[in-house]
């Protein structure tokens, strides 16, 4: 039947310039359809479901329709094309993220802030540094520094706190020193602080520590 219906419908709009309207009543009728299968049909998109071809619409629910003139042709699924630029716009995405992140430190995301692959290590070999605003540091000669946010980086009870008495210094007697303990703490050095007292320096010094331990953001 829908094979019939379709058929009937391409009749009526076959050598037209514009669409065409006609009653459900007598588009059933005059080709022995029921016209509440006709309704059901029109009602349910089963032309367009069921052989993906352009449909009628209602101009007024249940008793009279619209012919389009290009009624029958073939569906086109520009949602299927847009799923695919859509696809493709999120590959792109992808690999440019995969980009960004080779310029950035891959433990907390700081930016890359230096780099050079042509470092003079010797006076035959060269090595590279490369350097982030977090303070990381990679390089395949002396001066490598983990990420503040990197769970290795030193704690300070990896220093060891040494002192020096400035005795002739009418204000700043005393210096504290942070010398490194572990592997990781030689990869990060503390600034020395001076205090009129010890106690001082080193808490100037612990002060220094808090402020390079800071984490980037």
């Amino acid at each position: 039947m829908a094979a019939k219906l379709a058929a009937a419908l391409k009749e009526r709009v076959k050598g037209r310039r514009e669409d065409v309207t006609v009653e459900v009543s007598r588009l059933a009728h005059e080709n022995g359809l029921s016209p509440t299968w006709v309704f059901n049909a029109i009602e349910s998109n089963l032309l367009e479901v069921l052989h993906r071809r352009r449909g009628v619409q209602w101009v007024e629910r249940g008793t009279l329709i619209k012919i389009p003139l290009n009624f029958g042709m073939e569906l086109i699924d520009h949602t299927a094309d847009l799923r695919a630029q859509l696809q493709d716009v999120q590959d792109e995405l992808e690999y440019t993220k995969g980009e960004l992140n080779e310029y950035r430190c891959s433990v907390c995301g700081a930016p890359m802030s230096y780099q050079d692959y042509n470092v003079p290590l010797s006076e035959d070999v060269t090595g590279f540094v490369v350097t982030f605003d977090c303070s990381r540091c990679e390089t395949d000669g002396y001066g490598t520094r983990p990420c503040p946010s990197d769970p290795k980086f030193p704690k300070i009870e990896e220093y060891e706190f040494r002192f020096k008495e400035h005795a002739s210094e009418p204000t700043w007697k005393w210096s504290c020193f942070a010398i490194a303990k572990t592997s990781m703490a030689h990869q990060v050095s503390i600034p020395h602080a001076m205090g009129q007292t010890m106690e001082e320096a080193q808490k100037r010094l612990i002060e220094n520590y808090k402020r390079i331990a800071e984490p980037w953001r």
